[in-house]
């Protein structure tokens, strides 16, 4: 038996063989090979059990039974370009509220501006997004998505990985040139580090994956902060080094304004992930807006 798609594309191939009078014609306006082109029609005859063409060395000729087939294929198929569009509508008219939570600084820099761009695409969508580091229980707070940067455990939500949320240990010309450039890792011992705190925990280590083995490396500065992005302007003010996000710093890194210290040593990295729960009332919109930003950091990425 046909497959429902194929009979679709069966009553255009068939129709355009009829409007343009010759298999060769029809098979390139379909994109397909003017062997498959009749290799279907043949198919599309033993399905139904009737001959649809007469065909002869010079001409084809439109049997009675595909006369039937024409008439019934022509308003089949602009019922389904009515589907198409009516759909096409739908879609592009999406319509609900969204309330979403995501961390400051990548909510700032990365989700706010795919946030434009989806709501200039669907204008009837309300988008309530709140930037926070803290995790939040998504139904004791009546959101629909949380974006997070994680290790992906046995979470009570549905997941979709967004992205790879890679660090770069980097530092300004003008404070490397004042010290001995790391050559290997035992060098960052050397280096003031402009480390990462919260509440009473300083984290004043580094990971690295060498050759799929985790080394950890202990650094050491004068200068600590809960906010990546203070630890970032104190990098622009020549400071010290530090492992800041690749959103945060790419730009910098494309102009010279930071340097990338020991590229070749890959930091552990963590993914960013969408969470939700699936609300039937509300699936459509939650689905479309997290495959919305996943393919345009792809995209970007790329």
């Amino acid at each position: 038996m046909v497959a429902q798609i194929d009979k679709i594309y069966l009553m255009q191939l068939f129709v355009q063989i009829v409007h343009l009078g010759t298999f060769s014609a029809a098979a390139q306006k379909m994109g397909v090979t003017p062997s498959k082109a009749s290799k279907d029609i043949q198919q599309l005859e033993k399905t139904l059990g009737s001959v649809l063409l007469n065909r002869s060395t010079r001409s084809i000729g439109i049997t009675s039974a595909g006369e039937l087939y024409y008439d019934t294929a022509i308003e089949v198929l602009a019922s389904y370009d009515g589907l198409i569009d009516n759909l096409n509508y739908i879609k592009n008219r999406l319509t609900g509220e969204l309330r979403l939570t995501a961390p400051e600084l990548w909510g700032n820099i990365v989700l706010s501006p795919l946030i434009f761009e989806f709501k200039k695409i669907y204008p009837d969508v309300s988008i309530r997004a709140n930037y926070s580091n803290e995790v939040i229980d998504l139904f004791r707070e009546n959101t629909h998505i949380a974006f997070r940067s994680t290790t992906l455990r046995n979470e009570p939500y549905l997941s979709k990985r967004i992205c790879s949320d890679d660090t770069v240990l980097c530092a300004s010309p003008e404070y490397l040139q004042r010290t001995a450039i790391p050559k290997k890792l035992d060098d960052l011992s050397e280096l003031d580090f402009i480390t990462f705190s919260q509440t009473v925990n300083t984290y004043n280590s580094l990971e690295f994956m060498i050759n799929g083995v985790e080394q950890r490396v202990t650094v050491n500065g004068s200068l600590s902060f809960n906010s990546k992005k203070s630890i970032y302007d104190a990098v622009l003010n020549h400071l010290g080094v530090a492992s800041l996000p690749s959103y945060l710093v790419k730009q910098n890194l494309l102009e010279g304004h930071l340097v990338q210290v020991l590229p070749e040593f890959h930091i552990q990295s963590l993914y960013f992930y969408a969470f939700y729960m699936q609300r039937k009332k509300e699936s459509i919109l939650i689905t479309t807006f997290v495959d919305f930003i996943q393919e345009s950091i792809q995209k970007n990425e790329g």
